[in-house]
């Protein structure tokens, strides 16, 4: 259960147990180090800062812009800037990408932060269904997948979140 502390405030965003199962996958990390391209109001961090709060992780998060209302809890590390503009330096069990969604921008972050993802780790793309996104998203998810043979889902709700572990 995700303390109430971090409960997001936009629920459809995360709704249909999404934000529990982003809670639940991060969670139950060994390594967890959690990296969320998008902070925007930081809706999506709360849920990985419970998480890494529950088992020593830590959440590092980026974007060009930061507006959330709530303190950074002491596991969050914000970057701000681009995302392609950060030097990254450890291997991440979670990769969030709710960035730029444009084909190009996705793709950029796809390929600079994807070869940084360990063996066994996660990838989530947010907006994976929302029909504002839905071509130039799903078509770079779909390539991801089939390229990696990992295990590959979406997780259904107004937006949809694409899940994909690498093998």
């Amino acid at each position: 259960m995700i303390p109430e502390i971090y409960q997001d405030n936009d629920g459809g965003d995360y709704s249909h147990g999404i934000k529990e199962r982003m809670y639940t996958l991060a969670a139950g990390l060994s390594t967890p180090v959690i990296v969320e391209i998008g902070t925007r109001t930081g809706n999506s961090l709360r849920i990985w800062a419970a998480a890494a709060a529950s088992n020593g992780g830590e959440v590092f998060s980026v974007d060009h812009t930061y507006r959330p209302g709530w303190p950074l809890p002491a596991c969050c590390v914000l970057f701000i800037a681009s995302s392609h503009h950060v030097a990254w330096p450890r291997p991440i069990a979670v990769l969030y990408i709710d960035g730029d969604h444009t084909k190009e921008g996705c793709q950029r972050d796809v390929d600079y932060w994807w070869p940084m993802v360990k063996s066994g780790g996660h990838l989530l793309f947010h907006d994976a269904t929302n029909p504002g996104h839905l071509q130039d998203l799903m078509s770079i998810i779909t390539q991801l997948a089939l390229a990696q043979s990992g295990t590959f889902e979406i997780w259904p709700n107004q937006c949809g979140m694409a899940y994909l572990r690498k093998p």
